[in-house]
């Protein structure tokens, strides 16, 4: 019988515990004990799951200010090759910036 995938103890059956981790238990004076498994706290479970949310919210914020931000660089090396003749004229909000905001493009 072949062990299950991601088993702990080869082919007997013993899988990972959801939430458990593998922990040294803390005996003054010998380091050589074995790993032991040991069920986290529920409530740290929560705080991990919360934490790990949190990150997920912060990276995708990241990478839509990120992507906003390219364009908008994009869109302003667009404008100032127009507006020296490295490209051909197309006026995709030039003329509105230019009178409203600031006068950069110039086209």
């Amino acid at each position: 019988m072949s062990p299950k995938k991601g088993a702990l103890f080869g082919s007997k059956g013993i899988g990972r515990l959801k939430g458990a981790t593998r922990k040294r238990p803390v005996v003054p004076g010998s380091p050589t004990l074995p790993l032991v498994l040991v069920r986290d706290d529920p409530a740290e479970s929560v705080l991990r799951c919360q934490r790990a949310a949190r990150r997920a919210r912060l990276l995708l914020a990241l990478i839509v200010a990120l992507t906003l931000m390219l364009a908008m660089c994009l869109w302003t090396a667009a404008g100032l090759g127009m507006r020296a003749g490295m490209l051909p004229y197309f006026d995709i909000g030039y003329g509105w910036f230019d009178e409203h905001l600031f006068v950069l493009f110039g086209l």
